[in-house]
């Protein structure tokens, strides 16, 4: 392991601000998972990626 265990502490203040703060009312992290969310359907549902995903799905014998 890298730090032995050990906690990292960031000193700088901005990535307390970028976790911790609200844009309007929303919190930042609630908006980046949305955020990453919309991305997400967008390439599940408009890329070939996306349609090889589904297209696996979870049922071997079929």
């Amino acid at each position: 392991m890298l730090t032995n265990g050990n906690p990292i502490i960031l000193q700088d203040m901005r990535w307390n601000k970028f976790g911790n703060g609200y844009t309007w009312v929303f919190p930042n992290l609630a908006l980046i998972f949305i955020l990453v969310v919309i991305i997400g359907q967008i390439v599940l549902s408009k890329t070939l990626f996306g349609t090889y995903l589904y297209s696996i799905g979870g049922n071997e014998e079929a």
